[in-house]
């Protein structure tokens, strides 16, 4: 397991908060059923985090459990926005210092 500490790992260890760092081998296939199988849990177990972009040039953080999906009416409402898409690797990188795993 590599040793980069990740900015979520600094934040937890800030806090106090215990967690357990785990990893899969990068050629699994993308998704959250695939990751959970890697690591041996349950799609329902796992959290993905998705960042969309608005037509306001916005972008907002998206959790979800493992095995839901984001309604694209609900976020547009939420967002109050009439375009939101799935932000470019570029973007998620650069707002949030993390190398997308997924790709379009």
């Amino acid at each position: 397991m590599t040793d980069i500490l990740l900015p979520a790992h600094a934040y937890l260890e800030r806090l106090g908060i215990p967690y357990e760092r785990r990893s899969f081998p990068t050629a699994i296939d993308k998704g959250a059923a695939s990751v959970a199988r890697a690591l041996g849990f349950r799609e329902r177990q796992m959290v993905k985090s998705l960042i969309f972009a608005t037509d306001r040039g916005e972008c907002s953080l998206v959790m979800l459990g493992g095995d839901e999906s984001a309604i694209s009416a609900h976020l547009k409402k939420v967002l109050g926005s009439c375009d939101i898409h799935l932000a470019p690797a570029e973007t998620v990188q650069a707002a949030t210092g993390y190398v997308t795993l997924c790709c379009r």
